[in-house]
């Protein structure tokens, strides 16, 4: 998962090389190795929330960023990978009039292929999503 974001923020020229206060990315969350079939759909769900942050969102400021984190949540013997996305000093936000195609693309995503569920929250402070994909098996801890 760490390689995972590392990488999809690199292909998009942001890195976590710079110092503390300048990091456009402040990603944290315990090792976990994906497979590839949830590899390949968070890397797809992350790749639209970074672009769109990128063109709209708060990586299109200057002192914008993301805050990216995940754990795993263990509820009456149900493990769950729990992801949180939050933009942070961007432009300010406004409920879209339409859903658009990233949009359908990242809840399609969660919900058919991971089986797990979104909620994405347009506050005017900054985007805000959340994923629960079950883990029921799927990846390793």
């Amino acid at each position: 998962m760490r390689a995972l974001v590392r990488d999809e923020f690199a292909t998009c020229g942001l890195g976590s090389d710079e110092s503390a206060e300048k990091r456009k990315l402040r990603a944290s969350g315990p090792d976990l190795q994906l497979p590839p079939a949830a590899a390949q759909s968070l890397a797809l769900v992350l790749h639209e929330l970074t672009t769109n942050a990128i063109k709209y969102g708060a990586l299109s400021a200057a002192g914008g960023w993301v805050s990216l984190e995940w754990k795993i949540e263990d509820e009456a013997g149900a493990r769950s990978l729990l992801v949180e996305w939050g933009e942070q000093a961007g432009p300010p936000v406004r409920l879209p009039e339409r859903q658009g195609f990233g949009t359908s693309l990242i809840a399609n995503s969660i919900k058919h292929q991971l089986s797990g569920t979104i909620n994405i929250d347009w506050q005017p402070t900054g985007l805000r999503v959340s994923l629960v994909v079950p883990l029921d098996g799927q990846m390793a801890g």
